[in-house]
């Protein structure tokens, strides 16, 4: 997604920070043992994309804002999905905003929650992949 990688690049520019604080937190797990390893990447892999979009998107969107203009939900979703992020500023804070948008936007727009956790399993696996090389 070019606008998280601009925004990246910003939040480096700004805040001297190559990842977010959320991004630090899982690597400093990941770091601890092989145990530790293999079960994070199995949790950030598998398990958080599917909790976090049955929350943010299927109970937040589907059963809180039923009634509310996509749109508005969509950005409720993403400002909600980041909060719980751990971000340390705002360019941080902008990023999974972003990110936790851009799967709200494929869940409203498919209205399939196997697409918005499929996305949200890729852009895990890639963020895990790139914290390896």
């Amino acid at each position: 997604m070019a606008l998280d990688r601009g925004l990246s690049y910003l939040n480096q520019w700004l805040y001297h920070q190559t990842e977010t604080q959320n991004d630090q937190a899982i690597q400093a797990i990941m770091d601890s043992n092989s145990a530790s390893l293999v079960l994070m990447v199995i949790s950030v892999i598998i398990f958080a994309p599917i909790c976090e979009e049955l929350l943010f998107r299927g109970l937040l969107i589907k059963g809180l804002l039923p009634n509310v203009n996509p749109i508005y939900a969509i950005v409720i979703s993403g400002l909600v999905f980041s909060a719980m992020h751990q971000s340390s500023n705002a360019i941080s804070f902008a990023i999974y905003a972003v990110m936790g948008m851009s799967f709200a936007y494929a869940y409203v727009k498919t209205d399939r929650i196997e697409v918005s956790i499929a996305l949200h399993m890729l852009n895990n696996t890639v963020a895990t992949v790139l914290n390896f090389v």
